[in-house]
């Protein structure tokens, strides 16, 4: 199982430069040495023709070997929630609980209570 930190947002921003693409979304898919591995979901202009594996040669040219994709998908469009997230066919938590909003505060104030700070 690797341990590498994979930013999303370095990979779209490489694929974001090609001409062609007009929108991309990277994301993870399960593996079973490395646990996941980088794939894309690209939106192509149809008027400029992309070549097969030219995308993955220009993520792997600019970028370290466990950033390469190792799966692309070419999509009608990006499917995304709303501000912009990609949906992977999760909901908007990305499969996580996510607590009620919470207020702060300043490290030198009382003790916090349950209302401000719930448990986790």
């Amino acid at each position: 199982m690797n341990a590498f930190q994979v930013a999303t947002a370095e990979i779209e921003a490489v694929c974001s430069d090609h001409p062609a693409v007009l929108d991309c979304a990277v994301f993870g898919v399960p593996d079973e040495r490395a646990g996941e591995v980088p794939a894309a979901a690209v939106q192509l202009d149809e008027s400029r023709p992309v070549a097969e594996g030219e995308l993955e040669r220009l993520v792997a040219d600019a970028l370290r070997t466990y950033k390469h994709l190792r799966h692309l998908v070419v999509v009608d469009t990006v499917p995304r929630l709303r501000r912009e997230k990609f949906s992977a066919g999760r909901s908007a938590t990305n499969g996580r609980r996510h607590s009620s909003p919470r207020t702060w505060r300043q490290p030198w104030t009382a003790a916090p209570d349950a209302r401000t700070h719930p448990r986790l």
